[in-house]
């Protein structure tokens, strides 16, 4: 028994994604999904940048961006349901996972008292009363477990340095301890905003958007034996194989963007089915 996982990323609601109704980008993966992929969909996971962050300082764009990401969501959740396979799991707001991406915070401190203003009042409305993630300070990190399939789902915030691409000691430190506390023997997925391996063109200033302290993460991954790694950002479709420490192999995937400004252009999501490691 295993997961299937949903993966998309980079929707740029905004002034990227200025006519983002959800028929122009997801109707055509709903579609795809309901005559090619007959099997259920267990999560949904976002790796960041559901907004596009230009006018993230400017109260009516924030307030109409918020609806529309609202509804995408809402309209995505529906669609999923509805499939025939569907019926027998229907997955609620909490099955869908979202982490922020650099677009998803303000950055300007003259202009933005909070930094996650945009991110947070999304997640209120989506989520309502169940918005409820585990945290660490408040650290916008997302921790989900699957207690009956033993499947723990990390999220973590790679956004959130104002100079830095880094994911903190302090989810790090945050995940491992509610991992030796209840979760040791879970299959493990982990899944972020920024690279965590090298792009072809990753060279001079583009290595500012790999994640920095990628020997700690590598760590703490191989020693929760994480089997996949999810990511966005970078707007590239993309799989990599990293062998760890312990000659242990995780799976790194990047999503393409779900979103472009050329509506010619077809929306990349993932789908993944991922075994059980534990039983």
């Amino acid at each position: 028994m295993g997961m299937t996982v949903l993966h998309i990323s980079d929707i740029h609601i905004g002034d990227v994604c200025n006519n983002c109704s959800y028929e122009n980008y997801l109707d055509g993966m709903m579609r795809v999904l309901q005559k090619h992929y007959d099997k259920i969909i267990d999560i949904v996971i976002v790796t960041g940048d559901i907004f596009d962050g230009k006018d993230n300082n400017q109260k009516k764009k924030v307030k109409e961006k918020i609806k529309v990401a609202v509804e995408w969501f809402k309209h995505l959740l529906a669609d999923i349901n509805e499939r025939e396979v569907q019926k027998t799991k229907k997955l609620s707001e909490e099955d869908i996972l979202f982490v922020p991406g650099n677009h998803d915070i303000c950055r300007k401190k003259k202009t933005c008292k909070k930094t996650y203003k945009i991110y947070d009042r999304f997640l209120d409305k989506f989520y309502g009363e169940k918005n409820e993630p585990n945290d660490c300070e408040n650290l916008h990190m997302r921790i989900k477990a699957d207690n009956d399939k033993k499947f723990l789902f990390l999220g973590f915030n790679s956004a959130d340095s104002q100079n830095k691409v880094v994911i903190s000691n302090k989810q790090l430190e945050y995940a491992d301890q509610q991992i030796e506390q209840q979760y040791k023997n879970y299959n493990k997925i982990a899944f972020f905003h920024h690279p965590s391996c090298l792009f072809p063109e990753s060279s001079g200033d583009n290595y500012k958007d790999i994640i920095e302290n990628l020997a700690d993460l590598y760590e703490y991954l191989d020693r929760w034996n994480v089997q996949l790694v999810l990511y966005g950002h970078k707007h590239w479709a993309k799989a990599d194989i990293v062998w760890l420490r312990s000659a242990y192999k995780v799976y790194m995937i990047a999503a393409g963007s779900s979103a472009k400004r050329d509506l010619q252009v077809y929306s990349i999501y993932s789908v993944f089915e991922c075994r059980q490691l534990y039983l």
